[in-house]
C-alpha cells in the first residue's frame, strides 16, 4: 500500500547551527485558547404550609478546552449536570427531619483531530480508522524514531468516559432537654462507564521506512465499553449534650458498609488467581473481595469554659474510607483491556492489514498480557485515626488567639504492588501484576496557631502559622515496590511524605481606608476606599530521585537511587533560578532486584511559596437599590519567582525499543515551570488552571459589578 500522507513542516533555515542560529523543532509548537464554561442554574422553593418546606436545583454546566500542538488539536469537553430536590418537615418545635437526594451525570472526552495547519496534509479517516477501528472509539498513533513524546502524531478519541450517581440523606433531629440528637442514613449510588476504545501505535525503525510504508512494530489495543455499580450505605446517631454550665459533650457513631463494585448489565468482573493464593496463575470470573460490616467510627469532642475568656476543646474521631483506590483498574484493565505487540523485518504499515487487528476478548494470559490487576480477597476498609486538642483565649472582646495539636494515623491504607511471578515470566510478557492489599501506613502530626481579629475600627485580620510533619510509606496507592511474590515484598520504612511542608504561614488583612473629615471634593473622592492584602508562605517540599532497572526476576521497576560517595547532591549551575543544580554524578543504579540507599523524599527543593497579593476596592451607591463595586487586584505583586521542583527520574531507560535514552533535564527546573504550572497544569494534564494558582508571575485584574 501507499504509506500514509504524513503533516509536513516549513522548511528549516539551512543557517541554523543550534548555537548562534538555534533552529526552533516544528513539532513543539504548541499553545491553547482560552477555556470556555457555560453554567445555567435553576431553583424553585415552594412552602406548602408552616411546616413544610420544598425546594429543587437543576445544573446545567458544559465546558470545554482547546490546545493546538502544531498540526494536532486536543479537545477536551466535559459536560455535568445535577438535579437535586428536598424537603423539610417541622414536626414540633423540637423534631425536625431533612430529606435530601439528589441525581448527576457527568461526560469526559478528549478528543485529538488532525489539522492541514501550515499546509498539513491530512489522510481521511477510512485510511487511517479502516474497520474495526473508528475515530470516535480509540486513537491512532504514528512515533517518530527516537520520539520523546513532543514527536508524534495521534488522532482520534484518547478517552470517554460517564459517571453517574444517586444520592439520598435523611437527618432527623429532635431537642430533648439538654440534648440535640441526629439520626439519618445516606445511600448513594454510582455507576461509572469506560468507552470503547480500540486503535493502533505504530514505531517506524526510521523515517524512510514510514516514508516507504513500513514499521518497526505496533503497538495494538483493545478496550470494551464497561460500567460498574457501587454502592455506599451509612447509617448515623450523634448527640451534643451540654452537660453543664460550662461543659459541652459532643458524641456519635457512624456505621460505613461499602461493597465492592460489581458488573453492570450482566458483565461480570475478573480477579486474577494465584497472587494471594497458591492456586495456579489465572484470570476468572469473580467477587473482588467481601463486604465486611463491622465498619464503625466513633466520634467525641468536649468544649470545656476555663474562664469566660478561655475554652478548652478537644476531639477524637474514626473516618473509614470508600476503599476502592486503585482498584477500578479491575474493571477497566485486563481482560476487558488487551494488548498486543507486533513486530517484524518489513512490517507493513496497513491498519486495514490482518497484522493490525486488535486483539479479541480472552482471559487466557500470553505473552501480550500487560496491566493485569490483582485485589486481596480479603481486603479491607481503610481508615484513619484523628485527634486534637485546643486552647482558645480571648484578646479583649474582638480578638482571638487558638493554639491546636493535630494528629492522624492512616491504618490499613491501599498499597498497589508490581508482581511478577515465575509463571508470568515464563509467558515472555512484558507486563506486570499490579496487586492491592492493604499495607499502607501514614502520621501526621501539627502545631496550629491562629490569631483572629474581628471587624474593628475597619481593620479585621486572620493569621496563622502550622508546623507540621507528614509521613508515609508511599503518598499514593500506586507507591508500590517491585518483586516475585507478594511474600517478598519488603516494605519500606516511613519516610517523608510526598506533600510534606513543614512550615507554612498565611495572613489575611482587611483595612477600611479612613476618608477625611468633613465634606468637600476630596472626601467625595477618598471615601468608601479599602484595602486587602493576603501572604502565603511555606517551606521547601521533598523530592525524591528515582532510577529505572530492569532485573531477570522481576523485569522493568522503578526504585530509590543509589548514592555515590563523595559526590555532593547540590552542584551551582548559573542557568537554575536559584543558581544551582542537582548532580548527576551523584547517585546511580542499584543492582538489578536491588533497591538503592538513597531515603525516599530526602531532599528539599529549594523552592517555595512566598506571594503577597493585593487588592483595592470602592462601592458607590448609585441610586437607592444600584450599586457600583470596582476593584483592582494584583496577585504576587513582588514578582517573587517561584518554580517547580527539577526533573529527578535518574536512570536511563529504554524506550520502544530505541535503545538507552538519558532522563531529560535531571536535576534542572524546566523553563516555564512555575509552581503555578507545577501544582495542577491545567486543561488536558489535570488540575487547576495555572492562571488560578498560587505561584506564578505578577498578574493583574480589573473587576466592575454592578449589583442591583
Amino acid at each position: 500500500m501507499n504509506a500514509l500522507p504524513l503533516p509536513t513542516a516549513p522548511p528549516v533555515d539551512p543557517t541554523c547551527d543550534n548555537i548562534t542560529n538555534p533552529c526552533i523543532a516544528p513539532l513543539a509548537v504548541a499553545y491553547s485558547d482560552p477555556s470556555a464554561l457555560n453554567a445555567t442554574s435553576l431553583r424553585g422553593d415552594y412552602t406548602i404550609n408552616k411546616r413544610i418546606n420544598l425546594f429543587g436545583r437543576y445544573d446545567h454546566a458544559p465546558s470545554s478546552d482547546w490546545i493546538r500542538n502544531w498540526e494536532e488539536e486536543l479537545v477536551d469537553n466535559v459536560k455535568t449536570d445535577t438535579a437535586t430536590v428536598g424537603a423539610t418537615v417541622t414536626f414540633t418545635p423540637t423534631k425536625v427531619n431533612d430529606f435530601r437526594a439528589n441525581w448527576s451525570r457527568a461526560t469526559g472526552s478528549v478528543i485529538h483531530n488532525l489539522t492541514d495547519f501550515h499546509g498539513a496534509i491530512v489522510p481521511s479517516n477510512s485510511v487511517i480508522f479502516p474497520p474495526p477501528f473508528s475515530p470516535n472509539t480509540g486513537q491512532a498513533l504514528v512515533l517518530f524514531p527516537g520520539g520523546d513524546g513532543s514527536m508524534e502524531v495521534r488522532a482520534g478519541a484518547l478517552s470517554v468516559n460517564t459517571q453517574r450517581q444517586l444520592n439520598f440523606i435523611d437527618t432527623f433531629s429532635w431537642t430533648l432537654g439538654t440534648h440535640q440528637l441526629k439520626l439519618g442514613i445516606d445511600y448513594r449510588h454510582l455507576r461509572p462507564t469506560n468507552g470503547e476504545s480500540t486503535g493502533w501505535d505504530v514505531f517506524p525503525e526510521s523515517f524512510s521506512s514510514l516514508v516507504a510504508g513500513t514499521a518497526d512494530s505496533a503497538f495494538l489495543s483493545a478496550r470494551d465499553p464497561f460500567s460498574v455499580n457501587i454502592n455506599n450505605y451509612s447509617l448515623y446517631a450523634q448527640d451534643t449534650w451540654k452537660a453543664g454550665r460550662r461543659l459541652t459533650l459532643t458524641y456519635g457513631l457512624r456505621w460505613e458498609i461499602n461493597p465492592p463494585p460489581s458488573g453492570a448489565s450482566g458483565q461480570p468482573l475478573y480477579v486474577t488467581e494465584g497472587i494471594f493464593d497458591s492456586l495456579p496463575l489465572a484470570v476468572v470470573p469473580g467477587r473482588l473481595w467481601s463486604t465486611t460490616a463491622n465498619n464503625l467510627a466513633p466520634r467525641i469532642g468536649a468544649a470545656y469554659e476555663i474562664t469566660p475568656t478561655t475554652v478548652l476543646r478537644g476531639g477524637y474521631g474514626l473516618f473509614y474510607d470508600l476503599g476502592y483506590g486503585n482498584v477500578g483498574s479491575a474493571s477497566s484493565d485486563f481482560p476487558y483491556s488487551r494488548y498486543s505487540l507486533v513486530s517484524g523485518p518489513g512490517l507493513s504499515f496497513n491498519p486495514s492489514s490482518a497484522a493490525f487487528q486488535p486483539p479479541p476478548f480472552s482471559t487466557a494470559l500470553t505473552a501480550n498480557s500487560f496491566y493485569i490487576p490483582a485485589v486481596d480477597p480479603h481486603l479491607q476498609l481503610p481508615f484513619t485515626m484523628e485527634w486534637n486538642a485546643a486552647f482558645e483565649r480571648a484578646l479583649g472582646s474582638r480578638q482571638t488567639l487558638t493554639m491546636t495539636y493535630v494528629g492522624a494515623d492512616g491504618r490499613r491504607l491501599l498499597r498497589e504492588d508490581q508482581i511478577i511471578p515465575q509463571a508470568f515470566l515464563d509467558l515472555g510478557s512484558g507486563g506486570d501484576i499490579m496487586a492491592t492489599h492493604n499495607l499502607g501506613y501514614s502520621h501526621y502530626n501539627a502545631l496550629q496557631v491562629q490569631f483572629q481579629r474581628q471587624l474593628s475600627s475597619g481593620l479585621q485580620a486572620l493569621v496563622s502559622y502550622n508546623l507540621s510533619k507528614a509521613s508515609d510509606l508511599g503518598s499514593s496507592d500506586a507507591s508500590g515496590v517491585a518483586a516475585a511474590s507478594i511474600s517478598q515484598v519488603v516494605l519500606p520504612s516511613l519516610t517523608p511524605a510526598d506533600f510534606d511542608i513543614r512550615n507554612t504561614f498565611s495572613g489575611a488583612v482587611s483595612y477600611d481606608i479612613p476618608a477625611p473629615s468633613g465634606g468637600g471634593m476630596g472626601a467625595a473622592i477618598l471615601k468608601g476606599w479599602a484595602v486587602d492584602a493576603l501572604l502565603r508562605v511555606t517551606s521547601t517540599p521533598p523530592i525524591n530521585v528515582i532510577v529505572s532497572v530492569v532485573s531477570p526476576q522481576t523485569g522493568y521497576y522503578q526504585t530509590q537511587a543509589e548514592i555515590v560517595p563523595g559526590q555532593l547532591y547540590w552542584i551551582p549551575d548559573p542557568t537554575q533560578p536559584n543558581g544551582r543544580a542537582l548532580n548527576p554524578g551523584a547517585f546511580t543504579t542499584p543492582a538489578a532486584g536491588a533497591t538503592g540507599d538513597f531515603p525516599r523524599n530526602g531532599l528539599r527543593s529549594g523552592y517555595s511559596i512566598d506571594q503577597t497579593d493585593l487588592a483595592l476596592r470602592r462601592r458607590f451607591n448609585l441610586t437607592e437599590r444600584v450599586r457600583l463595586d470596582i476593584r483592582a487586584e494584583y496577585f504576587n505583586i513582588f514578582n517573587h519567582p517561584m518554580f517547580g521542583a527539577p526533573g529527578s527520574e535518574y536512570a536511563p531507560y529504554t524506550y520502544w525499543g530505541y535503545g538507552p535514552q538519558p532522563a531529560q533535564g535531571f536535576g534542572q527546573v524546566t523553563p516555564g515551570y512555575t509552581t503555578n504550572v507545577a501544582m495542577g497544569g491545567g486543561g488536558a494534564n489535570g488540575g487547576q488552571n495555572p492562571l488560578y494558582s498560587v505561584g506564578g508571575p505578577r498578574s493583574g485584574q480589573l473587576t466592575l459589578k454592578i449589583t442591583f
